[in-house]
This record gives structure tokens, sequence and C-alpha cells, in this order.
């Protein structure tokens, strides 16, 4: 094997040491530093990143330094930065600082290339001896970037031999990308070494921090209300400096414009167009031409959004399946202004899974007459999701339990429905169903293969059900209907557990998440339906998790 040597007394040829050097110079190792003068507020990340503001006109511009030389570079302007910085710190913050520390590495190690110069290493000689008894020579930096041929049965062992090697010009034997990886890594472990976690995990605060220098006040409560939503798992504190100025530069609402409950189609319409500015006076017709509904919307219905919750509209604009319609419907229903917004964001999440178009205004008769029973609810127990007493939360989960449970059996069997029928009548029925289920239950599949993990040595509490027998027995156990649900079992889209835990026993439901091997949380049952514990809400998420891991590593082997 021959790696062509081009360390001949080069004065454009750079060393480890001199490129870790001339990162020290250009103020790499300095992870945030803030300026300002009479124009101009700056704030500059690893020496190479900057974010700057014009103190007259707002502007916000991003700049990279870029080197020419060893000992000078220019600022160029930027589309873009390649990390995130965080508006509300976070220890994820503290995580990304080590991203940009990384970035500005490569930017400096480019920009030299780029500039003429080449970088001198060594790399260390491995020979591989293959299935066919032919033998091939890999260079490698680490011996990492061999393993892969340990996993297809090939042998391989160090030659005991250093090459050394000039970067970019004799990559012969291990590609550019791999050696330019190798060199980063080496660069940012002593640099690494050098700042330590602390400083780093400072540095991340002291960023998020700054960052409200260039962020206007004004544009960000607009921002805020239109991109942001706790209740859809999107809090305003994961906002990120990137997002925040795309909808400052894109979306310019007139002041005073306010849009009550639709701004989140605000941010619905930065989505479906990622391009373009708009102006935006406030009008409710004017952003309604600007939108698409996954529905023939009317106008009538959008406006009437307007003075929904914005939490609720929020939920409803994540909708992406035909159930858009339904749930704009159930949003107008003048009940839904009784009920705490955690509990309508129950029913639109499962309504979202459980959607047929032939069954909306049955569907909607159902969930509407649910609203009509349980409308003094509120004002009677309250609602508060950390209360002392723990049963007041568990009585809404239950009721909302018994209108899945209602909606199950409408979809299942199908009945006609009566103008004048009331909740009562629903449960009732649907609780005949169940009973009926678990007498007469049949299935044209008796076993499937489920996931395969042996939960035995996992968690002996956890009984996967993958037999319609255990499936029955489940049913009649704790009193639901887990047996409806054995075709779609059988089909690989859903998983039926059985989990066990102290004094307590569930039934956990995990529907196929849309175009993947994964799966996601669908409900948690216990006997009759009733409502589970936190702990044992908590272990039936950590059983999700658990299985998406193993079968994300099985995927990828």
């Amino acid at each position: 094997m021959h790696v062509i040597n081009q360390l001949a007394c080069n004065s454009n040829t750079l060393s480890l040491h001199d490129i870790f050097k001339i990162c020290q110079n250009t103020g790499v190792l300095r992870l945030v530093k803030t300026e300002e003068d009479e124009k101009y507020i700056r704030i500059i990340i690893c020496g190479i990143y900057r974010i700057q503001k014009n103190k007259k006109n707002g502007k916000v511009s991003m700049w990279g330094y870029k080197l020419k030389d060893k000992e000078s570079g220019v600022w160029c302007r930027r589309n873009s930065l390649p990390s995130n910085v965080y508006l509300f710190w976070s220890k994820k913050a503290a995580f990304d600082m080590d991203d940009w520390l990384r970035c500005a590495i490569n930017y400096v190690i480019k920009s030299l290339v780029e500039a003429g110069f080449s970088i001198a290493d060594k790399l260390y000689l491995y020979r591989i001896r293959a299935r066919n008894g032919k033998s091939a020579f890999v260079s490698t930096l680490i011996p990492s970037s061999v393993i892969q041929y340990l996993y297809y049965g090939e042998l391989y062992h160090p030659l005991g031999k250093v090459a050394l090697f000039n970067y970019p010009y004799s990559a012969q034997h291990i590609t550019k990308h791999e050696l330019l990886e190798e060199i980063e890594k080496k660069i940012y472990q002593r640099a690494y070494k050098v700042i330590g976690v602390d400083n780093e995990f400072n540095a991340s605060k002291a960023l998020s921090k700054s960052i409200w220098m260039i962020v206007d006040k004004s544009i960000f409560t607009k921002y805020a209300r239109a991109s942001h939503c706790s209740i859809t798992y999107n809090s305003v504190r994961q906002a990120i400096f990137k997002d925040y100025l795309d909808f400052s530069k894109r979306i310019h609402i007139t002041e005073g414009g306010d849009f009550g409950g639709l701004w989140p189609m605000v941010g619905r319409l930065r989505r479906q167009h990622k391009t373009g500015r708009f102006i935006l006076s406030g009008k409710t017709k004017e952003l309604f031409e600007k939108l698409n509904f996954p529905c023939n919307l009317s106008y009538g219905d959008f406006r009437k959004l307007r003075h929904t919750r914005l939490s609720l509209v929020s939920a409803l604009n994540d909708n992406r399946y035909e159930s858009f319609r339904l749930i704009t419907r159930l949003l107008h229903n003048p009940l839904i202004k009784r009920y705490p917004v955690k509990v309508v964001f129950w029913i639109i999440e499962y309504l979202e899974s459980r959607y047929r178009y032939d069954k909306e205004d049955d569907i909607y008769r159902v969930c509407s007459k649910w609203l009509e029973y349980h409308c003094d609810l509120f004002k009677n127990i309250g609602f508060r999701e950390h209360h002392s007493e723990p049963w007041i939360m568990s009585r809404w989960e239950t009721e909302k339990n018994f209108l899945c449970h209602a909606i199950d059996w409408l979809l299942d069997e199908e009945p006609l429905i009566h103008k004048n029928q009331q909740w009562p009548s629903f449960w009732r029925l649907s609780d005949e169903w169940t009973q009926r289920v678990r007498q007469n239950a049949t299935a044209a599949i008796k076993e499937w293969k489920g996931t395969g993990i042996d939960w035995k040595a996992i968690d002996k509490g956890v009984t996967e059900l993958v037999t319609f027998e255990g499936l029955c027995n489940e049913g009649r156990e704790m009193e639901h209907c887990v047996a409806s649900y054995a075709d779609w079992c059988a089909s690989g889209q859903y998983l039926a557990i059985s989990v066990s835990m102290e004094n307590e026993r569930a039934t956990l439901g995990l529907s196929r998440t849309e175009h993947n091997i994964t799966y996601q949380f669908d409900q948690m049952r216990g006997i009759h339906n009733q409502a589970v514990s936190r702990n044992m809400l908590y272990r039936g998420k950590h059983i999700l998790k658990t299985i998406n891991t193993i079968l994300t590593k099985t995927d990828s082997v």
C-alpha cells in the first residue's frame, strides 16, 4: 500500500497544532462575546459566527468569519446559522453549545483549505481479509471505521504501520469526508479540554440571555401566539432564534392588528408558504383567503374560530387528517367553553385516529350529547392537573374514556342514531356492546407475531397480547372491549399490552406511527375503562419508549 507524502517543507502545509493555534487566535475558544457601538449590537459565537442588529432600522443579519490566511480573514454575510440559539435557556441549549464549537472548527478548516492550505496528519493501516479469500488494505484514523467488516464476519488486523497524509491532496485510501471528520474530532477534543464543561454550560446561558438584545419584544409576542402552544407539546420555551427571525422577516402585522383565537392560523400560513412575505391587517377574511385546509372549510366556520380559545385552535391546526372538519364543528359547540381545555384536547386527539367520513354526523351527535350531560361537572369539581386530590383528574379521564368507548361502539356496530337519544343511552349501548364482544368475539387470525420482545427478561409485569384468546381474556377480566382490536393487532397496526403494577392493572394500547415502524401512545385503561393512576401512566409511556428503542435498533441492523 502506498500513501502519498507531501510534507516537504511546504509553507502552505499546516499541522494539527497549527490549526489549533489558529482557532485560538481567531477566538473559537471564546464561546460567546457581545459587542455594542453607536450603530450595531453584535453577538459573536466561537469567534466565527456573528448575529448583528442595526440599531437604526432594526434589521438583523448573520455573518461568518472566513480566513484568507493564517492570521487574517473577512466577515461574509450568511443566510443562516449552523446551529440553534434558544430564546429560553434549557439543558438542551448547553448541549447545542457543543455543536457551535464543532461547527466553528469545521468552518476554520474549510476556510484554510479554500485559501490553499493543506493539513498534515497520520493514519494507521489495516489489512482486511474478505470471505472470498482476497485481501484489501484500508487506511483509517481510528479503528471504528472498519467495524462494519467485523459485522459481516470478515477479519482484520493492524499492520502496525503509520502513514503520513496531507489533506485534501492525499486522500487515496479513505474518503476526504472521513479524513476531514477525524481532523475536526482531534481539534475538538483538544479544544474541549481547554474550555471544559462548566464554561460551555455558562456560555449557553449567556447566549440565551444575550439574544434578547437582538429580539424585538413586540414581534416576539405575535410570533409566540402564532407559533407556539404548550398544550400541543410545543411550548414557547422551545422557541429558537432562527424560527423567530423567519417569522419577523416574512410576517408583518399592522399596528393594532389582532386575530383572537385565530393566531395559530397565522403560524399555519407561514408553514404552508415556505417563501414569500405577508402583510396582515388582522382581518379574518384576509387571512382565510391565504390559507388551505384539508376539507372544504367555509368562511363562516373559519370566522367562528376567532372566538375559540387559542390553544384549542392550535390543537386543531396540528390536525392533518380528514377529521379537521369534525373537530371544527366540535369547537363551534357553545358548551365547549364550559370544559377544561385539557379535556377537550384529549377528545381531539382521540378523534384524529378514529374518524370516518360517513359517520361524521353520528360522532358529532354522540360528542355533543356527552358535552350536554357533563356541562356542570367543571363547575362542580373543577380541574387541576396537579391537584392535591388525584381523584378529580381521574374523574375527568374516566368520563373521557367512556366517550371514546362510545365512539368505538359507534364505528364498530354502525347503529342507527336517533335525534332524541341522550348520553345515558349511548353509554348503556356501548357497555352492552362490550359484553357482546367478550362473549361472542371471533377473529379470522387467531395469533400474530407482535413485536417479538421478550418481556419476561425486561419486565415481568408486562405481557404483550399476541393471540385472540389473550385479548378475549383481557377483555373479560378488565371488563372492556380490547377484543374488538383483534384485526388491528393482527395487521401490526396496533399493540395491546397487559400491565400489572403493585395493586393496579391496566391495558395499554399503542397505535402504529404513520409511515414508520414505531408506535405512539393511544390509550391506557383500567377496569371498566376507568382512568389509571399517574404512576401507571408513566409506566405505560416508559414501555412505549422501550418498544420504539428496540424496534429502531433492530431495523437499523
